[in-house]
């Protein structure tokens, strides 16, 4: 049996997950609960608890830690840019090759502004970000890419938080190709410097 400390709830994984199903675990105070739709990535194990909160296992170890970091750099987000508040499946991490966040946002799901802005370019880049609008804010800005074609908003549009600016697609370089591929790329960059989303995503 494998523990591991999650916010403030233990987790007991009694079980190895299976592929394809389900892995049943307990809470600290004895509750039952499942992590869902355990699949295969890139020999990595992914699963859903409670259909919100992606978690990701090698082996017996949390690859993933659930508990971020502080935001940094007084920049505070008001608006998730998806419905579904989680990481992608299978999505790639935020790392020196990657410095986004790849997020769940199946096809056709709409995509928000996380906060007042002006929008500074709406493109294409078939090779790379597919359909991408990018928002300057205060101090920062934010990329969102894999967007359908075409993009809810122009170049120099302002928009509020929550505005929706475009729908989840799989353009440009997703995997696997196709629907079945879709979600959201999410940069943050501050004063020019990119920085890992997800902690001021869960500032929210």
């Amino acid at each position: 049996m494998a523990d591991y400390e999650v916010a403030t709830i233990r987790l007991n994984i009694r079980d190895m997950p299976g592929i394809g199903g389900n892995v049943i675990g307990y809470l600290e105070n004895g509750s039952q609960f499942s992590i869902e739709d355990v699949r295969e990535v890139n020999g990595e194990l992914w699963g859903h608890l409670g259909g919100y909160v992606a978690l990701r296992y090698h082996g017996l170890h949390l690859v993933d830690d659930l508990r971020p970091p502080e935001p940094v750099g007084g920049v505070k987000l008001e608006h998730w840019p998806t419905l579904f508040k989680q990481k992608s499946i299978g999505g790639n991490p935020y790392g020196p090759q990657h410095k986004a966040v790849d997020l769940y946002a199946p096809i056709d799901s709409p995509i928000y502004s996380v906060a007042p802005g002006r929008v500074m370019l709406v493109d294409y880049k078939p090779d790379g970000y597919g359909e991408y609008t990018m928002i300057q804010h205060d101090g920062y800005t934010t990329l969102y890419a894999h967007m359908r074609q075409p993009a809810h908003v122009g170049a120099g549009q302002e928009v509020r938080a929550g505005y929706m600016i475009g729908v989840s697609g799989a353009t440009g370089n997703v995997y696997p190709s196709g629907n079945a591929g879709a979600h959201l790329h999410f940069e943050l960059c501050i004063d020019g410097d990119c920085v890992d989303p997800w902690p001021y995503l869960q500032a929210i």
